[in-house]
């Protein structure tokens, strides 16, 4: 036969065919697109103000694109956990702020450092292949 079996992520079998391994190798990509504000809504006190910002990126593996939006909240979660989970710790994160978060240029030095962060995560193999990671990124 001509297939190659190869152990996914999650320990499955994968079986590969010739027009699979053809071309040049599949890569892991994101890239920013927009970023987004909502209102908080399971947030009582009025005290932490009442939006907060969703970064969206474009990622795509191969030929299959798909989008994704996160809160600043949901990369410092996973930052947490790759660091504990496998001590690899990537580029850092931009620095918490809780005063001035619709300036348009700390949503572009926000958007550009998770960007870093990300493209950082999925360029090492330990990081890339972990479950923490392809579930941050929706991966398909």
């Amino acid at each position: 036969s001509d297939e190659k079996a190869m152990i996914g992520s999650n320990g499955q079998v994968v079986l590969l065919s010739a027009k699979d391994r053809s071309g040049p190798p599949k890569v892991l990509n994101c890239e920013p697109l927009n970023t987004h504000f909502k209102s908080r809504r399971d947030c009582k006190i009025g005290l932490l103000g009442g939006d907060f910002a969703l970064y969206e990126f474009r990622m795509s593996f191969g030929d299959i694109t798909w989008m994704i939006s996160k809160r600043y909240s949901e990369f410092d979660s996973l930052d947490n956990v790759l660091n504990s989970k496998y001590g690899l710790p990537p580029v850092g994160l931009p620095p918490k702020q809780w005063f001035g978060l619709r300036d348009p240029q700390l949503i572009k030095t926000r958007h550009d450092g998770f960007n870093l962060y990300l493209n950082d995560c999925i360029k090492r193999p330990v990081l890339v292949l972990s479950p923490e990671l392809q579930q941050f990124c929706e991966t398909p």
